[in-house]
């Protein structure tokens, strides 16, 4: 099945969104995704003047997924990012963590060829795609797509890549999946408030776990599981992560919470995800544990 709906885009998270489609578990599927401005950006001698930036992040869907009700948690599979030839990144003054080294706005367009992006004559960095935005309906209300939460959202954390699966609280019955905001590459923190922006094809598995009931979002990757929170402050952020984790391996071996937070401590790394969005993002690394 493929879809072709960057024309379909919403630019918030809400149960009542119209689905574009319905998709059973064990599906795949491959989606359009504009880039963050909607394919505002042309050319590295367009002024940034010319962006709207009250339309960020476009989010393709929402899909409906046959069976899934509030309660459970939809895995979705990151098979494949496939980018356009073309990315950009933009810099602006007060703009993420790095905006007050920045004089003026400004444009860089980078041609994305086999592995890498051509950066400046003579710079190229490898590409390393990955969803900036991934998420379902929240529990009530809408959330805007530039704004991450236990919904998922803007997470912009890298691991949302191919080979590994997003988990997902269900809130709402058809949990209501929609996605976009790819990057070609990011560095943890997105500290000049992008990455290399790209529209791209995403190829996805969904699947469906019942009642599995999780706090919030999970990558789970070959090596471990990363538990991702976001608040308003990256105190709150990371006091959420650090119980989540030593909650889930409380679970997982079977320890008391002393020897829970002992293991935690020992082997789980604790990792910066954005720090440019209305909320911030944290994630902490969980190894499998033999």
């Amino acid at each position: 099945m493929k879809l072709q709906d960057q024309g379909s885009v919403v630019y918030a998270f809400s149960s009542r969104n119209k689905p574009v489609a319905e998709l059973a578990p064990g599906e795949t599927v491959v989606v359009e995704t504009a880039d963050c401005f909607g394919g505002q950006v042309h050319s590295q001698e367009q002024s940034p003047e010319t962006i709207d930036r009250t339309k960020i992040n476009p989010v393709s869907g929402p899909f409906f997924i046959t069976g899934a009700q509030p309660g459970d948690a939809l895995e979705v599979e990151i098979l494949d990012i496939n980018l356009a030839g073309q990315g950009f990144m933009m810099v602006a003054p007060g703009m993420g963590r790095l905006g007050k080294l920045v004089k003026e706005p400004q444009l860089l367009v980078c041609e994305l060829s086999g592995n890498s992006a051509l950066f400046a004559p003579g710079v190229s960095l490898p590409l390393q795609p990955m969803l900036g935005v991934i998420g379902v309906a929240p529990e009530r209300g809408e959330v805007p797509s530039h704004t991450p939460g236990v919904h998922g959202g803007n997470l912009d954390t890298k691991e949302v890549k191919p080979g590994n699966s997003i988990h997902l609280p269900v809130f709402c019955p058809g949990a209501l999946l929609g996605m976009g905001d790819v990057h070609a590459a990011m560095g943890d923190g997105e500290l000049g408030g992008t990455g290399i922006e790209a529209s791209a094809e995403v190829r996805f598995r969904v699947h469906l776990h019942k009642q599995a009931n999780i706090p919030g979002p999970r990558v789970v990757s070959p090596q471990g599981v990363y538990l991702i929170h976001s608040a308003s402050t990256l105190g709150r952020a990371i006091d959420a992560a650090c119980k989540d984790a030593v909650d889930y391996v409380m679970a997982v071996a079977g320890l008391p919470a002393d020897q829970a937070a002992m293991l935690v401590s020992a082997c789980c790394d604790l990792q910066i995800s954005q720090l440019v969005n209305p909320l911030v993002t944290v994630r902490i690394f969980v190894p499998y544990l033999a």
